[in-house]
């Protein structure tokens, strides 16, 4: 059973008053505590503020360009009973290993959409994201912060992971076993008992779902390096070094619990490393944009407590700050293990050096505020809340798809007319192409990159994209039908400027091109004209 101070929870009238009254239980702390009608108000706009967040970053969905490919790989395994090791899709990698190690979250997904359709996948996102969410805010008010402050960390946490919380992807997957690895290693920080070796076990679906084990791995390394070199100055500390050792070698040990064996992890580990400059998730995170000022404060506020604080500071929570605060500055997709690791490590000496400087009574400064001002407060906690249900709105119970995002009106056409063959297309349409039309219509990239195209095959359909050095090759030197292209990037008008290929359609942003001497193209044009203009506005998945 948690217990939390209910005091610590809502604004009371009076900071001195008895706490005798107060039930323990977790769901009680949320019951508003007496006082003031203001004061009362100010406490029920809180509790809503944490419920109506959770709720809209746990279930407001938005399609991306790998959610059609993640459901379409598993409905495979599940129809198969099996996992491909030659890849069905596309028309250049033909001999080529495909590597799914995320094929265990794909095969959950393809359960839930069968059984509950696309509320399933609603739910099974919602029930994810929820997990992680719920850590977070019960660390939070273990830290102890009070109810504005521990609003404030818990927004501004919420705000570093939100970009990748909307969208249902295995990275998913990682975010909650990140959280619950740090649970792990903050339970475990003084002993090794025999529910810590449940962790072991956490290692078993993450390496067959995502790649993010291998951050639960480096984590891992750096928590029982910190451990040890403690251990030189606490004496006390040496007994558990083993069992510490012990348990983190079966966690790398049950990583080989996998497809692939023991090459997984050196295959994804170079993969991990590839440049990837085409995604914006893995540019490095900008200090000056505002998720990177929220980033930067936060990091400041938990560094300067850890030189501030009087309480003993753990060098393996230290150790695990900083490296997940070094993350994000590689590729901003890491911003939510960050958040993740500073809430559960850094909350409660961010309490401590509040307490050291302003006493106990800190969390309760909004006592202090005129009546205006508590006036004030209130509206805007209840202004925003309104906003954020009603801009949320257009997202329940379905999976959004942003205007003009992919090429609904081609994937049609070709869907209409049965067409086969061979598509040169964009890069995030990869996998959206393969739902609808697919294995008919083989493509030439999607979002399994490495995993199933060579680097050579990828340069090629990069340099088709962006118009660079041979762009033709992929037209040329493979058996290409037809091309889908962005017509926000070179190879749109490079195609053009060719008198072998014949642009058939268009709409707002994408074109479709075939040979001059294709045996589809009296067809597709009868087709454009009959069904003309072409408009590209699909709103929800699938």
């Amino acid at each position: 059973m948690l217990n939390i101070d209910h005091g610590n929870l809502f604004f009371l009238p009076n900071p001195t008053i008895s706490m005798s009254y107060i039930p323990k239980t977790f769901y009680q702390s949320f019951l508003p505590a007496p006082g003031k009608p203001l004061d009362q108000a100010l406490n029920i706009a809180v509790i809503v503020v944490f419920i109506v967040t959770a709720l809209i970053i746990s279930f407001v969905t938005i399609a991306d360009p790998d959610l059609w490919g993640h459901l379409r790989f598993g409905l495979d395994i599940l129809h198969t009973g099996q996992i491909p090791i030659a890849d069905p899709y596309s028309y250049v990698n033909h001999g080529v290993k495909w590597i799914n190690h995320e094929w265990l979250f794909e095969l959950t997904m393809a359960i839930f959409y069968k059984f509950l359709g696309i509320y399933g996948l609603i739910i099974l996102k919602g029930i994810l994201v929820l997990s992680v969410v719920l850590l977070l805010l019960k660390f939070i008010l273990e830290a102890d912060l009070g109810p504005l402050l521990s609003t404030l960390f818990f927004l501004a946490q919420i705000s570093l992971i939100c970009s990748g919380a909307t969208v249902l992807r295995p990275h998913l997957l990682t975010y909650l076993f990140f959280a619950l690895l740090c649970l792990f290693l903050k339970r475990i920080e003084q002993k090794v008992d025999k529910t810590s070796w449940l962790l072991c076990f956490l290692f078993i679906p993450w390496v067959n779902s995502h790649g993010g084990y291998l951050i639960g791995l480096v984590i891992l390394s750096v928590w029982l390096i910190a451990e040890n070199l403690e251990s030189i100055w606490q004496i006390q500390e040496r007994k558990w070094l083993i069992q510490k050792w012990a348990l983190v070698l079966s966690c790398f040990l049950v990583t080989l619990i996998n497809p692939y064996g023991i090459g997984l992890s050196p295959f994804l580990l170079k993969a991990t490393l590839v440049a990837r400059p085409e995604i914006g998730e893995w540019h490095p995170i900008s200090i000056l944009s505002p998720t990177g000022i929220i980033y930067a404060g936060l990091l400041g506020i938990i560094i300067t407590s850890l030189f501030l604080t009087k309480q003993k500071v753990k060098l393996s929570s230290v150790v695990i700050i900083l490296t997940m605060a070094i993350a994000p500055l590689v590729a901003m997709r890491h911003l939510a293990l960050y958040s993740i690791a500073a809430t559960i490590f850094g909350a409660g000496y961010v309490r401590d050096v509040l307490i050291q400087f302003f006493g106990k009574e800190f969390k309760f400064f909004v006592n202090r505020f005129s009546k205006p001002s508590k006036i004030i407060l209130l509206i805007s906690l209840i202004g925003a809340t309104i906003a954020v249900i009603i801009k949320g709105q257009q997202f329940y119970g379905q999976i959004r798809v942003k205007p003009m995002y992919v090429p609904t009106a081609t994937i049609s056409m070709l869907k209409d007319l049965k067409l086969t063959g061979n598509l040169a297309n964009f890069f995030d349409w990869g996998e959206y192409i393969i739902w609808y039309v697919g294995p008919n219509i083989q493509v030439s990239s999607d979002g399994r990159r490495e995993t199933v195209y060579t680097p050579q095959i990828q340069a090629e359909n990069v340099a088709f994209t962006n118009g660079l050095g041979d762009w033709n090759y992929l037209l040329d030197n493979y058996p290409t039908d037809m091309a889908l292209v962005n017509k926000s990037f070179a190879m749109y008008n490079l195609i053009k400027l060719r008198s072998d290929w014949v642009l058939v359609c268009e709409d707002e942003q994408s074109a479709f091109f075939l040979p001059a001497k294709s045996k589809y193209l009296p067809v597709v044009k009868q087709y454009v004209i009959k069904h003309a203009p072409l408009v590209s506005d699909q709103e929800s998945f699938p």
